[in-house]
């Protein structure tokens, strides 16, 4: 599965998910055709895209793309999630050093209480769930090479990382986060890698949710370039 969020700040700010999910990938992944992003051969594909609720947020639109991947996969089904939000990584594997009272300190807390339940289902049936990082953007030459440069936080994150130290620099990328592309030889992500096309389909997929009515959501499966299944509602 593939996640993602994104909003529109403003004084109206939108937030929207996205997930891309291949049902049993072997091997075969998604391919961009032009402008499009489509299975490879006969993979089956879900999109799923959707409006956040309440408060408009970039970090709980990510929470919610997590959630609804697991809403939407059989706890019994092992899963691989790839998301581009280090934050949300970070307290997926925080959840079970932490209680609901700590939970009920972050935001997004009903978002995450459901995810910590989806979670600790998988874990008592003995489910393989692994979450990975995978870089964002890498169509961007710098981003792609992972040049070292202070990021902007948004307001409303609720996460803040740790000040880095490193100097900007071009060579080898020194993150504490590896890619899941598994980067080139010299450590900079590979674009056409079907990890970056996957996030690239949730990116676009997070762009339909916001222009979608708050709290609704829409499912599609495709086979090929053809869909043959469309979902419509809250």
């Amino acid at each position: 599965a593939y996640t993602d969020g994104g909003l529109d700040p403003g004084p109206q700010p939108v937030a929207g998910w996205g997930v891309g999910l291949c049902l049993n990938p072997s091997g075969r992944y998604l391919r961009r055709l032009g402008s499009a992003i489509v299975p490879t051969g006969d993979q089956e594909v879900w999109e799923m895209w959707g409006r956040l609720d309440g408060e408009q947020n970039n970090s709980y639109a990510e929470a919610m793309a997590l959630l609804q991947t697991l809403r939407f996969v059989h706890p019994d089904t092992p899963l691989e999630v790839y998301i581009d939000n280090y934050g949300v990584i970070q307290q997926w594997h925080g959840l079970e050093l932490n209680c609901s009272r700590d939970r009920a300190k972050r935001g997004a807390r009903a978002i995450w209480n459901r995810i910590h339940a989806l979670k600790g289902e998988r874990d008592r049936r003995g489910t393989d769930t692994v979450v990975r990082w995978v870089h964002s953007h890498v169509d961007d030459e710098d981003r792609r090479t992972r040049k070292k440069a202070p990021k902007v936080h948004k307001a409303n994150d609720w996460w803040k990382p740790k000040p880095d130290p490193t100097p900007v620099g071009t060579g080898r990328s020194t993150s504490p986060m590896e890619c899941a592309c598994g980067g080139d030889a010299s450590g900079h992500c590979i674009q056409a890698h079907p990890h970056h096309i996957g996030n690239d389909l949730a990116d676009a997929l997070a762009e339909r949710g916001k222009a979608l009515d708050c709290a609704h959501s829409k499912v599609t499966k495709t086979r090929g370039t053809r869909v043959e299944v469309t979902h419509d509602g809250l």
